[in-house]
């Protein structure tokens, strides 16, 4: 039994860390293309002052709580997350231009913050 937990561990961290590669470079692109050096400080200040705010409500979730639940809440939170990115960077048409800089935006701050969660978790 402690065998196959130990490879499912193993399994799910190794996919955790996948994921984090396959959406920094997409997170990556998109800020090379659609902004300046500056204002990636912005975006990374935002994502600062957003940790500020999240990190303490998650801390204390995470000390009441069942810890099988929460990872499975937390995974499926940033999973249905991943999803819906997806879906409205998809119905976005060529001249929707602020909408998919804005949903860069997000999406880098987005980003950020699920690399903090996703390993801490």
């Amino acid at each position: 039994m402690k065998l196959k937990n130990t490879i499912l561990t193993s399994l799910l961290f190794f996919l955790v860390l996948s994921s984090w590669y396959v959406l920094r470079a997409v997170r990556n692109e998109l800020a090379v293309e659609n902004y300046g050096q500056d204002f990636l400080l912005v975006l990374l200040a935002i994502t600062a002052l957003t940790m500020l705010f999240v990190n303490p409500i998650y801390s204390w979730i995470a000390s009441r709580g069942n810890y099988k639940k929460i990872i499975v809440f937390c995974y499926s939170f940033l999973i249905l997350n991943l999803f819906i990115f997806i879906f409205y960077s998809r119905s976005l048409t060529e001249n929707d231009v602020t909408q998919s800089i804005w949903l860069g935006r997000v999406f880098y701050v987005w980003c950020n913050i699920y690399s903090f969660f996703v390993v801490s978790i």
